[in-house]
């Protein structure tokens, strides 16, 4: 099992998830219809706040009632599913998303996430680290978040309506039939920017992306600094793994 520190951190503008509105939608229907036809590699990461680490407990537990056609513990990185919970969703456990994905050997790998409030904008971030599935740490049961982990693995994603209305506004907010000169990139990342992480990406410095793009240096670190700054984004480092995870690179 993985333990994350946790700091604790206000969460203004945030929406608790109520178990009973979580619903799932598979991400492919032959693949929901036909159930599982692999056992799958599950990895359970969580803070250390107590109660965190107590269900983490029972959900190994748990864990150990399937049997091992369907399900078996596995380190994070090579895992097919990672289970994260936290009860809050503190700048600690988004940098721990960050690093799950960066690290992730499995290529297929996705997250469920197990936590209380959030924001829009943390939604965005989770997902772009591979979240694919949210349950309320309030409501849900051990037996729950394994079920969720199978879908999740499955082709399956089971959201809040909250978490859904979010990313259908978003998709909504994006569809404009006249977009100006830059356009947008997954992750609401600007042409501009993509082409400014596609160079550090590549290791160059401000100097070389300012030169070769035909801006000056102080404009390369304002386009850094404002996307950081409306994609909360820590660094730049961060920058250029949410913009490889989102697919904007």
């Amino acid at each position: 099992m993985e333990h994350l520190h946790q700091t604790p951190t206000e969460t203004p503008n945030t929406q608790s998830f109520p178990g009973p509105r979580e619903h799932t939608i598979p991400r492919n229907a032959n693949s929901a219809a036909e159930g599982p036809t692999k056992p799958i590699a599950l990895s359970v990461a969580t803070s250390e706040a107590t109660a965190d680490r107590q269900l983490a407990g029972l959900v190994t537990s748990q864990l150990d009632l399937l049997t091992t056609a369907r399900a078996h513990l596995t380190q994070s990185p090579e895992a097919d599913v990672v289970v994260m919970l936290a009860g809050e969703l503190t700048e600690t456990v988004m940098d721990s998303l960050s690093l799950l994905a960066a690290h992730a050997e499995n290529p297929a790998q996705c997250i469920v996430l197990v936590t209380g409030a959030m924001r829009e904008q943390q939604l965005a971030h989770a997902i772009a680290c591979g979240v694919v599935s949210i349950l309320s740490c309030k409501t849900v049961s051990p037996k729950a978040i394994i079920a969720t982990a199978l879908t999740s693995a499955y082709g399956g994603s089971v959201l809040p309506q909250i978490a859904t209305r979010w990313l259908v506004d978003g998709m909504r907010n994006r569809k404009d039939p006249t977009p100006d000169e830059y356009g947008r990139h997954p992750g609401g990342i600007t042409r501009r920017e993509a082409d400014v992480l596609r160079l550090l990406a590549n290791g160059r410095s401000t100097e070389e992306i300012a030169s070769e793009l035909h801006y000056s240096e102080r404009t390369i670190k304002n386009i850094i600094q404002q996307m950081m700054l409306r994609l909360d984004l820590k660094n730049r480092v961060h920058a250029v793994s949410y913009a490889l995870r989102a697919g904007a690179i």
